[in-house]
């Protein structure tokens, strides 16, 4: 069976976190599940992914999620001062 959505953010984070701390920095990591607001992806990236896919919170919380999220990335990167 295929569990999407929140169910899985939980799983994700220790998938990402298991396979960079296997790999280290050299190999990309591209990681999704559950992200469904801008702090969902930003935990996928601090747990070591390179990119992070979008997929069923554009159903779940509408197509201005990808600009929130890109917003708050930004804002992570540059916004800090």
């Amino acid at each position: 069976g295929w569990e999407v959505g929140a169910p899985v953010r939980a799983s994700a984070l220790v998938r990402v976190r298991s396979v960079r701390a296997r790999f280290g920095p050299a190999v990309p990591v591209v990681a999704g599940g559950g992200v469904h607001e801008p702090a969902d992806a930003l935990a996928l990236l601090d747990a070591g992914a390179d990119l992070v896919e979008v997929d069923s919170g554009l159903v779940f919380t509408g197509p201005g999620l990808v600009k929130r999220t890109n917003d708050a990335v930004l804002y992570r990167a540059v916004g800090r001062g």
